[in-house]
């Protein structure tokens, strides 16, 4: 496990479900989505893949000419590569915030881009490298699908939000201590901003269109498109 990673590669799967409210809508609604994008085949580039529930979500259901597994962890990558052995697949060890990403890519590769779970790591500057990469490996029309933890915009909205997601925790089978320790990392671990800056920020960085795509408890997804 990297030193920001909420959970190690092993046990992945089985919490980020407990932990992340509609987790497995999320994805579902990010290949119906991209089903009925229009682009077809696509150029898929799938930042922080862990251990590929993207590509699980999307594959046979969305035509695919190269789908791109990209993670910080080779670990995660590893996995991918065990679980996706098709000729269409690439598999990359990237930091997408680095300034030289791109030279792993032509300029507008890519149909579509997504980051799920990845930029909350980032403080702002890297948060906003990260996506400047994005759009420059985004093809002219493209779509970028992000999902992240967001911070409400007051004091009193982020301690009901936190509460609301400590109790979806516990319901879901965490313990009081796991969802503890998980809280605390807030602000620590990872670096939420609020939604209206996460839409300046695409904005900022040259998408054309940029809109809230989901939002449940202290996640949110915006759709960008370049």
């Amino acid at each position: 496990m990297n030193d920001t990673a909420a959970f190690a590669a092993i046990d992945y799967n089985s919490e980020i479900c407990r932990t992340v409210p509609f987790y497995g809508e999320l994805y579902r609604q990010i290949a119906e989505t991209a089903k009925l994008f229009g682009n077809a085949p696509v150029s898929w580039l799938d930042i922080g893949c862990g251990t590929g529930k993207t590509a699980e979500a999307v594959l046979g259901k969305v035509p695919v000419e190269k789908f791109v597994f990209c993670d910080i962890s080779a670990e995660m990558t590893d996995i991918c590569k065990s679980r996706f052995p098709f000729s269409e697949a690439e598999f990359l060890v990237s930091d997408i915030s680095n300034a030289d990403f791109c030279n792993d890519f032509e300029p507008e590769t890519f149909d579509i881009v997504t980051a799920i779970l990845v930029n909350h790591y980032f403080k702002p500057d890297k948060r906003k490298s990260a996506l400047q990469n994005c759009f420059r490996v985004l093809k002219a029309g493209g779509l970028l699908i992000t999902a992240e933890n967001f911070a409400p915009s007051g004091k009193v909205l982020e301690k009901l939000y936190l509460k609301r997601w400590e109790s979806f925790q516990l319901s879901s089978g965490r313990s009081a201590e796991a969802c503890r320790k998980h809280l605390e990392r807030y602000g620590k671990s990872y670096f939420p901003i609020t939604v209206s800056e996460s839409l300046d920020m695409l904005r900022e960085c040259g998408f054309a269109e940029s809109e809230v795509f989901a939002l449940s408890c202290c996640q949110s997804a915006f759709i960008s498109v370049k």
